[in-house]
């Protein structure tokens, strides 16, 4: 890949490493700031899951019966 850039750096005209070495680093930094956003939101997708709190169930009360 990087020969690819640094051939067509040469044919446009632009002879010095130099300018092709900013192109690499450039390019780099695209890329990696692109993986950093997947990384990114990976990580919050994982946090927004939370635990189910149970539900209690209410016990009836028994109704006493009343004597004649």
């Amino acid at each position: 890949m990087w020969d690819q850039i640094s051939n067509e750096a040469l044919e446009m005209g632009i002879e010095s490493e130099m300018k092709i070495e900013r192109v690499r680093v450039l390019v780099k930094q695209v890329v990696g700031s692109l993986v950093e956003r997947k990384r990114m939101k990976k990580k919050k997708k994982k946090k927004k899951k939370k635990k189910k709190k149970k539900k209690k169930k209410k016990k009836k009360k028994k109704k006493k019966k009343k004597k004649k």
